[in-house]
Protein backbone atom coordinates (compact mmCIF):
# COMPACT_ATOMS: atom_id res chain seq x y z
CA UNK A 1 0.00 0.00 0.00
CA UNK A 2 1.43 3.40 -0.75
CA UNK A 3 1.50 6.85 1.09
CA UNK A 4 -1.10 8.00 -0.66
CA UNK A 5 -3.51 5.33 -0.05
CA UNK A 6 -3.90 6.16 3.52
CA UNK A 7 -4.69 4.38 6.35
CA UNK A 8 -7.01 2.49 6.74
CA UNK A 9 -8.33 1.87 3.77
CA UNK A 10 -11.08 3.49 2.15
CA UNK A 11 -13.35 0.05 1.87
CA UNK A 12 -13.45 0.14 5.56
CA UNK A 13 -15.05 3.23 5.66
CA UNK A 14 -19.02 2.10 5.86
CA UNK A 15 -17.82 -0.16 9.53
CA UNK A 16 -15.85 2.63 11.00
CA UNK A 17 -18.00 5.00 10.17
CA UNK A 18 -21.33 2.46 12.09
CA UNK A 19 -19.14 2.18 14.79
CA UNK A 20 -18.18 5.53 15.09
CA UNK A 21 -22.16 6.07 15.30
CA UNK A 22 -22.60 3.73 18.02
CA UNK A 23 -19.43 5.19 19.73
CA UNK A 24 -21.29 8.94 19.46
CA UNK A 25 -24.81 7.78 19.94
CA UNK A 26 -23.81 5.74 23.56
CA UNK A 27 -21.85 9.00 24.39
CA UNK A 28 -24.49 11.28 23.92
CA UNK A 29 -26.79 8.95 25.54
CA UNK A 30 -24.77 8.59 28.70
CA UNK A 31 -24.94 12.13 28.86
CA UNK A 32 -28.24 12.01 28.81
CA UNK A 33 -28.91 10.15 31.23
CA UNK A 34 -26.19 11.67 33.54
CA UNK A 35 -28.13 15.31 33.26
CA UNK A 36 -31.76 13.27 34.11
CA UNK A 37 -30.12 12.70 37.54
CA UNK A 38 -28.60 16.08 38.03
CA UNK A 39 -32.25 17.45 37.64
CA UNK A 40 -33.40 14.86 40.01
CA UNK A 41 -31.15 16.10 42.71
CA UNK A 42 -31.07 19.45 41.87
CA UNK A 43 -28.97 21.60 39.53
CA UNK A 44 -25.66 23.25 40.25
CA UNK A 45 -21.90 23.44 40.07
CA UNK A 46 -21.86 21.35 43.50
CA UNK A 47 -24.22 18.39 41.56
CA UNK A 48 -22.50 18.51 38.53
CA UNK A 49 -19.29 17.98 40.01
CA UNK A 50 -20.48 14.98 42.17
CA UNK A 51 -22.41 13.55 39.19
CA UNK A 52 -19.43 13.42 36.67
CA UNK A 53 -17.42 11.61 39.12
CA UNK A 54 -20.06 8.73 39.20
CA UNK A 55 -19.98 5.79 37.36
CA UNK A 56 -23.27 4.39 35.18
CA UNK A 57 -24.39 1.74 37.95
CA UNK A 58 -24.49 4.48 40.42
CA UNK A 59 -26.16 6.75 38.20
CA UNK A 60 -28.78 4.30 36.78
CA UNK A 61 -28.94 2.83 41.12
CA UNK A 62 -29.44 6.70 42.23
CA UNK A 63 -32.40 7.74 39.22
CA UNK A 64 -34.18 4.25 40.27
CA UNK A 65 -33.99 5.34 44.04
CA UNK A 66 -35.34 8.52 43.39
CA UNK A 67 -38.02 7.72 41.43
CA UNK A 68 -39.03 5.07 44.04
CA UNK A 69 -38.97 7.20 46.36
CA UNK A 70 -39.79 10.67 45.26
CA UNK A 71 -42.41 9.89 42.15
CA UNK A 72 -45.68 7.77 41.52
CA UNK A 73 -47.41 7.00 38.69
CA UNK A 74 -46.86 7.83 35.00
CA UNK A 75 -43.48 9.73 35.80
CA UNK A 76 -42.31 6.55 38.15
CA UNK A 77 -42.88 4.25 35.49
CA UNK A 78 -40.83 6.12 32.81
CA UNK A 79 -37.53 6.18 35.05
CA UNK A 80 -37.91 3.19 35.82
CA UNK A 81 -38.29 2.30 32.10
CA UNK A 82 -35.77 4.28 31.36
CA UNK A 83 -33.12 3.02 33.56
CA UNK A 84 -33.59 -0.99 32.39
CA UNK A 85 -33.86 0.49 29.01
CA UNK A 86 -29.86 2.07 29.75
CA UNK A 87 -28.77 -1.05 31.55
CA UNK A 88 -29.82 -2.78 28.40
CA UNK A 89 -28.28 -0.60 26.07
CA UNK A 90 -25.18 -0.91 28.22
CA UNK A 91 -24.29 -4.50 26.90
CA UNK A 92 -25.09 -3.35 23.58
CA UNK A 93 -21.87 -0.33 24.35
CA UNK A 94 -19.59 -3.38 25.99
CA UNK A 95 -19.94 -5.32 22.72
CA UNK A 96 -19.70 -3.10 20.16
CA UNK A 97 -16.84 -0.84 21.46
CA UNK A 98 -15.19 -2.71 23.36
CA UNK A 99 -14.72 -6.07 21.67
CA UNK A 100 -14.37 -4.42 18.37
CA UNK A 101 -10.89 -4.79 17.58
CA UNK A 102 -10.00 -5.03 13.58
CA UNK A 103 -11.78 -5.44 10.62
CA UNK A 104 -11.30 -8.19 8.15
CA UNK A 105 -11.91 -8.98 4.37
CA UNK A 106 -13.05 -12.67 3.43
CA UNK A 107 -11.56 -15.10 0.66
CA UNK A 108 -14.44 -15.59 -2.12
CA UNK A 109 -14.19 -18.00 -5.44
CA UNK A 110 -13.87 -15.72 -8.35
CA UNK A 111 -14.99 -17.55 -11.76
CA UNK A 112 -12.35 -16.43 -14.42
CA UNK A 113 -11.70 -17.73 -18.00
CA UNK A 114 -8.95 -19.90 -16.77
CA UNK A 115 -11.03 -21.35 -13.89
CA UNK A 116 -12.17 -20.48 -10.48
CA UNK A 117 -9.41 -18.48 -8.30
CA UNK A 118 -9.26 -17.17 -4.56
CA UNK A 119 -9.40 -13.88 -4.11
CA UNK A 120 -9.89 -10.85 -1.29
CA UNK A 121 -12.75 -9.44 -1.42
CA UNK A 122 -11.96 -6.44 -0.07
CA UNK A 123 -15.31 -4.07 -1.08
CA UNK A 124 -16.97 -6.16 1.70
CA UNK A 125 -15.33 -5.58 4.78
CA UNK A 126 -15.99 -7.41 7.94
CA UNK A 127 -15.67 -6.12 11.74
CA UNK A 128 -14.13 -8.63 13.94
CA UNK A 129 -15.82 -8.65 17.40
CA UNK A 130 -13.54 -10.21 19.94
CA UNK A 131 -12.48 -10.78 23.66
CA UNK A 132 -11.65 -13.46 26.24
CA UNK A 133 -12.73 -13.97 29.88
CA UNK A 134 -11.53 -15.56 32.91
CA UNK A 135 -14.59 -17.16 34.77
CA UNK A 136 -13.13 -20.14 36.15
CA UNK A 137 -11.99 -21.39 32.51
CA UNK A 138 -10.37 -19.38 29.89
CA UNK A 139 -13.32 -18.24 26.72
CA UNK A 140 -13.00 -16.63 23.68
CA UNK A 141 -15.44 -14.46 21.69
CA UNK A 142 -15.30 -14.28 18.03
CA UNK A 143 -17.69 -12.85 15.31
CA UNK A 144 -17.70 -11.42 12.58
CA UNK A 145 -20.27 -8.76 11.38
CA UNK A 146 -20.82 -6.83 8.24
CA UNK A 147 -21.90 -3.36 7.79
CA UNK A 148 -25.50 -4.21 7.65
CA UNK A 149 -25.18 -5.93 10.87
CA UNK A 150 -24.14 -3.04 12.67
CA UNK A 151 -26.55 -0.36 11.33
CA UNK A 152 -29.48 -1.27 13.35
CA UNK A 153 -27.40 -0.92 16.67
CA UNK A 154 -26.20 2.44 15.76
CA UNK A 155 -29.91 3.52 14.97
CA UNK A 156 -31.25 1.49 18.04
CA UNK A 157 -29.06 3.87 20.22
CA UNK A 158 -29.42 6.58 18.46
CA UNK A 159 -33.88 6.29 18.58
CA UNK A 160 -32.99 5.39 22.38
CA UNK A 161 -31.29 8.82 22.78
CA UNK A 162 -33.78 10.85 21.06
CA UNK A 163 -36.68 9.22 23.89
CA UNK A 164 -34.31 10.06 27.17
CA UNK A 165 -33.94 13.32 25.69
CA UNK A 166 -37.72 13.75 25.79
CA UNK A 167 -37.65 12.17 29.39
CA UNK A 168 -35.53 14.41 30.57
CA UNK A 169 -36.98 17.29 29.30
CA UNK A 170 -40.38 16.45 31.39
CA UNK A 171 -38.16 16.62 34.36
CA UNK A 172 -35.96 19.33 33.31
CA UNK A 173 -39.28 21.23 32.78
CA UNK A 174 -42.65 19.76 33.69
CA UNK A 175 -44.82 22.49 32.76
CA UNK A 176 -43.60 22.87 29.30
CA UNK A 177 -42.96 19.13 28.27
CA UNK A 178 -44.85 16.12 28.79
CA UNK A 179 -43.40 12.49 28.91
CA UNK A 180 -43.60 10.60 25.52
CA UNK A 181 -47.19 9.01 24.54
CA UNK A 182 -45.57 5.21 24.88
CA UNK A 183 -42.57 3.95 26.39
CA UNK A 184 -39.31 2.69 23.98
CA UNK A 185 -39.87 -0.80 22.87
CA UNK A 186 -37.24 -2.19 24.83
CA UNK A 187 -34.92 -4.71 23.20
CA UNK A 188 -33.65 -7.97 23.70
CA UNK A 189 -30.41 -8.18 26.05
CA UNK A 190 -27.17 -8.91 23.97
CA UNK A 191 -26.02 -12.47 24.46
CA UNK A 192 -22.17 -12.69 23.98
CA UNK A 193 -21.49 -16.97 23.27
CA UNK A 194 -17.67 -17.74 24.95
CA UNK A 195 -16.17 -20.86 24.25
CA UNK A 196 -13.89 -22.63 26.04
CA UNK A 197 -10.27 -22.38 24.82
CA UNK A 198 -8.02 -25.50 25.66
CA UNK A 199 -4.37 -24.68 27.12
Amino acid sequence: MSKSDGWPPKEWNPILIEVGKIVFNWNTLEQTISRILTTLVGEGDNIKILVTQLGNRTVTDSIKTFANEFFEGKEREYLLHLVELFDILRGYRNYYIHSFNGVSTQIIEVNTPSGPVSAWDSANPMAIFSSLRARKKLEEHKDFKRVEDIKPIALLLKDANTYCAKVSLHFKSPDNHNLPDSKFNLPKRIEVKFNPINI
